[in-house]
């Protein structure tokens, strides 16, 4: 941990390495260290709780989505998207509202499993070189890649056998899941490829995209009490947001599921319209990804399934922990 002089309560914190695996990182006191991210730093603003009229989460508008593969580009959100979700280091996924997490799904041919109490992904995915990109505050807002080597997690089963499909391939989980009734929330999953400033003072986070392994340090400290984030650009068109989810993630540090999956798992379908599938995320050229999510995880009679690093633990009494593992 680096610290550098508190001026109010006004932080940055980042994981250091870009192994899922990895166990450190580092949260910084007063100021922002330039050399640990790149382009700019673009601040949005921390948004009210609908019920209370107050600050009471680092919620921000969350305005579009896309995914990069090696076909190209696609926009899985309108370009009018904006929704409150809260940045919460507290989470190890990130939970999506529905749609949106349904377009992912399909984008990467997740299959959702209820057996599995888990979004499943072949393993081999952590090893494409696509991205999916989130934007926030609205046109000119951040915009952080998050690469599959930082979504696709492990599944282990009580045997400690991995879970393959039928064809052989290894499955792992993907660390994104719909919100369904609980609050959007970008967890580790995304936490861990953001640069993030949280600014409580003037109620403003700053987001840029981390610089992984990165040895060399220039800290540059808040000027005083009540000033701006240094080194910061302001989103020049803003999306308001009000934070209206009032349930509380009662997920533990593991799931299990137990059961068979002899029939193939549900998978979610998209409710946007106009999506074009990239192909770039499919496993092989001749292999497509509605194929891929087509094939359940084969079954394990009688086994227990945990799956391993999911870790959503309520904020909302304002208890926040900052841990990336």
């Amino acid at each position: 941990m680096t610290c550098v002089r508190v001026s109010g309560c006004r932080f940055f914190l980042q994981s250091t390495n870009s192994l899922v695996e990895s166990d450190d990182g580092s949260i910084l006191f007063g100021g922002i260290d330039t050399t640990k991210y790149s382009g700019d730093l673009i601040s949005i603003g921390v948004y009210p709780s609908a019920r209370s009229g107050r600050v009471t989460s680092f919620t921000v508008a969350f305005t579009s989505l896309s995914a990069t593969s090696s076909s190209g580009t696609d926009t899985l959100t309108p370009s009018d998207y904006a929704t409150a979700a809260i940045l919460d280091s507290g989470t190890t996924i990130t939970l999506l509202p529905d749609d949106v997490a349904a377009a992912v799904f399909e984008e990467l041919g997740a299959t959702v499993s209820a057996q599995l109490d888990a979004v499943v992904v072949p393993c081999s995915l952590g090893n494409n070189n696509g991205t999916i990109n989130y934007g926030f505050g609205g046109p000119g807002g951040p915009i952080i890649k998050v690469g599959m080597n930082e979504l696709v997690l492990p599944l282990v089963l009580s045997t400690g056998r991995i879970p393959t499909y039928t064809d052989g391939r290894p499955a792992c989980q993907l660390g994104i899941q719909a919100a369904g009734d609980l609050p959007v929330l970008f967890g580790d999953t995304f936490l861990r490829s953001a640069y993030a400033v949280y600014d409580l003072v003037n109620n403003r986070i700053a987001l840029a995209q981390t610089k992984f392994n990165v040895t060399d340090s220039d800290i540059v400290p808040f000027a005083s009490q009540g000033a701006a984030i240094p080194s910061v650009v302001t989103a020049p068109h803003e999306a308001v947001v009000t934070q209206i989810a009032t349930g509380i993630p009662k997920v533990g540090d593991s799931e299990t599921a137990t059961g068979t999956l002899d029939a193939p798992a549900a998978t979610f379908q998209p409710t946007m319209t106009g999506l074009t599938a990239a192909s770039g995320f499919a496993g092989s050229a001749s292999e497509t990804k509605k194929s891929t999510s087509a094939k359940g995880p084969r079954p394990f009679q009688g086994d227990m399934m945990f799956v391993s690093a999911i870790g959503v633990v309520g904020m909302a009494t304002g208890a926040w922990l900052f841990s990336f593992a």
